[in-house]
């Protein structure tokens, strides 16, 4: 097997994994509550890299001899955080949508990185800005959104 072909294979395999975990996602939030759940799987998360974490040798290097333990610690603190919010973000989402239209809109996020660019004074081509306009067009189809339609009342039953 090339070399090439692998990659498309594993990255096959890495589609396929991360598409199947949006229904078992919505499964998992039917019985616990999206932060628990959450929770519990970043501390599942946490504890397997723990090994990782501390077997990281020495000073970071030109960071001024700050121990890799402690920059890595904290960089890892920041970067959960983060990603717990976004991922609690979410899991909240799906609770009122598909599991389908949940993976699209998060795919978008390849779509957006991008614009990160614009913060440091990159700014993307024509094809960058032409896929974003054809992708929140698929954002608007896939969430059945209509011309001057006007957002749902919230209830107030305190259910989903």
């Amino acid at each position: 097997m090339t070399p090439r072909t692998r990659s498309v294979l594993l990255l096959l395999a890495l589609a396929i994994v991360w598409g199947a975990t949006f229904p078992t996602v919505r499964w998992s939030i039917a019985m616990m509550d999206p932060i628990a759940f959450t929770g519990v799987k970043f501390l599942l998360s946490a504890l397997a890299l723990l090994p990782l974490a501390l077997r990281t040798p020495g000073p970071v290097p030109g960071g001024g001899g700050v121990p890799a333990k402690l920059f890595w610690f904290k960089a890892g603190l920041w970067a959960g955080v983060l990603l717990a919010l976004m991922t609690v973000l979410q899991y909240e989402g799906m609770v009122w949508t598909t599991s389908g239209k949940s993976a699209f809109i998060s795919s978008l996020y390849v779509v957006f990185v991008p614009l990160l660019a614009l913060f440091s004074r990159r700014y993307p081509g024509v094809l960058f800005w032409t896929a974003l306009a054809v992708s929140l067009c698929g954002l608007w189809l896939v969430a059945g959104l209509k011309p001057g339609a006007r957002r749902p009342k919230a209830s107030t039953s305190g259910t989903r």
